[in-house]
């Protein structure tokens, strides 16, 4: 019989992010190689986001992500409809999943779906895309938090630090983990580096939410006179709920050298016209942004947390900073900028390196580590 797996995303903030890639990508593949049949929840967006287009044009199913309602007229709506927990049930009694893939864009959350799973008799496995040292689970919480880890079939993290962090705030060693990294959506061959002409473009994809991805930080660094001086151009590609409130701030120091990009999807175009990554994240788990500059070619400052140093060497492929604090970055950024002529020479050091690291196909080889799963499920 064929397997039925059902994709639960716990993203229900953004239609798009880094935490997407490896679910979708592998629900594609399990899909156009007829391994599995594919269900996946996704919120009602007002559109269809591309990603749930694509599973959707492969065969899959696509189910309304059931959340809890915000403003008094989606309470209303949401009633209607029936309570989210009715409505995650109806899922599960019209696909009838053989194993649910609960993909995590932080630590904490989905876990009614974790309870539901466990309640239904269905396997599941949790695939962790971030932890913070920020985010702890309350004490109304965590005990709850420690039996969905255990009872999971599996638990995927996308870092090792991220793994041991879960384990310390939970207090427990976390059964059946396996590290896991996201696909690269770029083609392998680095970039030739630009030419300064006559500034130097430092480059960040990322969300625009600067509790997570720190924006905030970079800019008060840049507004620095010592930094104002010097020939630097910033540029942010992304979107997020925090654009306005970062595009106020850059006014407000009086930036005029940070130019907001918008979403980019050809991460190469990004990295042929920028010459460093430049990131001041507060949690992580591996960013897509490092790996993919990496890739390309580019050398990096980013701060030392989650998996950075899995991938990054300090003084060899980039820079780490020992934390995200104000002081280190701007310690760190200083640092490489001394080291400017190094960074053509250190980008194709990171660039040979990232591919010994990274597979370029995760995809493929996370859908097997799934139906394996439901095979050691069955036995």
């Amino acid at each position: 019989m064929t397997p039925r797996i059902l994709f639960v995303s716990s993203n229900i903030h953004t239609p798009w992010g880094g935490s997407e890639v490896l679910w979708y990508k592998t629900a594609c593949s399990l899909l156009r190689h007829n391994r599995a049949q594919v269900g996946v929840t996704s919120p009602d967006w007002g559109f269809t986001p591309r990603h749930i287009g694509e599973i959707i044009a492969a065969g899959g199913t696509r189910f309304e992500h059931p959340k809890d309602p915000g403003r008094p007229l989606q309470f209303v709506i949401s009633r209607l409809k029936g309570s989210p927990a009715y409505r995650r049930k109806r899922i599960l009694q019209r696909f009838r999943p053989s194993l649910i893939v609960h993909s995590m864009g932080k630590s904490y959350e989905g876990i009614e779906w974790m309870q539901l799973a466990h309640q239904s008799n269905i396997a599941y496995v949790n695939l962790v895309q971030l932890s913070s040292e920020l985010q702890w689970p309350e004490d109304h919480e965590v005990d709850a938090y420690r039996a969905g880890y255990q009872q999971a079939r599996a638990n995927c993290f996308v870092s090792e630090s991220n793994k041991e962090l879960v384990s310390k705030q939970l207090g427990i060693v976390i059964p059946r983990s396996q590290i896991v990294r996201n696909p690269i959506l770029v083609p392998i061959e680095a970039l030739p580096f630009p030419a300064i002409t006559p500034d130097y473009h430092f480059a960040l994809p990322a969300t625009l939410v600067p509790i997570h991805k720190g924006q905030d930080t970079l800019f008060e660094i840049l507004a620095q006179q010592r930094w104002q001086k010097r020939p630097i151009q910033f540029n942010l590609y992304g979107k997020g709920v925090f654009g306005k409130s970062l595009d106020n701030y850059r006014n407000y120091l009086g930036l005029d050298n940070i130019h907001f990009k918008g979403h980019s999807s050809d991460i190469r175009e990004i990295w042929r016209t920028n010459h460093l990554l430049v990131m001041g994240s507060r949690m992580e788990g591996l960013p897509l942004s490092l790996v993919e500059a990496m890739s390309c070619g580019r050398p990096a400052v980013v701060p030392d947390i989650a998996g950075m140093s899995e991938v990054l060497e300090d003084n060899k492929s980039g820079f780490l900073a020992p934390s995200p604090s104000y002081r280190d970055l701007d310690q760190t950024l200083e640092r490489a900028w001394q080291a400017r002529h190094e960074w053509e020479q250190m980008g194709k050091i990171g660039a040979e390196s990232i591919r010994n690291k990274i597979p370029f196909e995760p995809a493929e080889w996370f859908g097997d580590y799934l139906l394996n799963q439901l095979d050691s499920n069955q036995s």
